[in-house]
């Protein structure tokens, strides 16, 4: 009998939010299991958070599809099906629950590790993006220098926590506060780069943190809601 694999809904993986590139080393995972076990994985339905991926607009439901083309996943260079539908019923349906930040949580980690250790890695696993997002990734590299630095600059979620973590470490907010500051940024790339433009990715809301003031009066220093054109936020 033909069987699929699904993400159950009360995971918290499927409760909590976080972004695109999060939610795809769990669904790279999801696809080496299925495939290990001849199992056909039934796309799950994920938190995407709007600091991340909505220009800070609200959390949105996703199965992705708005960015990958899933007619075309190949893992171990096997092109694979993928069920949309959410209860099919010419088979038996294997429920698993997954917690939410695997990376972050060793405790929680055994899964995705070992789905990387059996599966070859989570390059074994491609998942090309649709035609949309390639001609929309094009239109926007041509409005960038040839000569290009970006920087994830990691703020929001971090100065809400008590301690927070970072790289394995714990920082008390007020620490955490001084090391991503703008007077520390700028002293460190003033050491390091000499690009004439340094691009920030971040999660710090320009309208709540005063430091994104203090960045955006460095001509240095462009974001990534700089951008006008709502189709590349």
């Amino acid at each position: 009998m033909k069987q699929y694999l699904k993400l159950n809904k009360s995971s918290s993986v499927l409760q909590h939010p976080a972004g695109i590139s999060d939610r795809t080393v769990v669904l790279k995972a999801l696809i080496l299991f299925a495939q290990k076990n001849s199992m056909e994985l039934i796309l799950p339905e994920f938190l995407l958070s709007g600091i991340h991926q909505t220009n800070n607009k609200g959390h949105i439901r996703s199965y992705l599809s708005e960015y990958y083309d899933f007619s075309k996943v190949l893992a171990h260079h096997e092109l694979i099906t993928l069920c949309f539908d959410p209860q099919p019923t010419d088979g038996l349906i294997v429920l698993i629950d997954l917690p939410h930040r695997p990376s972050h949580h060793v405790q929680d980690y055994h899964f995705y590790e070992n789905q990387l250790a059996v599966g070859g890695g989570w390059n074994s696993v491609l998942i090309p993006y649709t035609q949309e997002i390639k001609d929309l990734t094009k239109k926007f590299r041509y409005q960038l220098p040839k000569e290009l630095c970006t920087v994830k600059w990691r703020r929001g979620d971090k100065l809400t926590e008590d301690p927070t973590h970072l790289n394995g470490e714990k920082f008390s907010r007020k620490d955490y506060n001084g090391i991503t500051s703008p007077s520390n940024l700028i002293k460190t790339f003033d050491k390091l780069y000499a690009f004439k433009d340094i691009y920030l990715l971040t999660n710090a809301q320009k309208d709540k943190d005063p430091a994104i003031e203090q960045l955006q009066n460095n001509e240095k220093y462009k974001f990534h809601f700089a951008f006008e054109n709502d189709e590349m936020m």
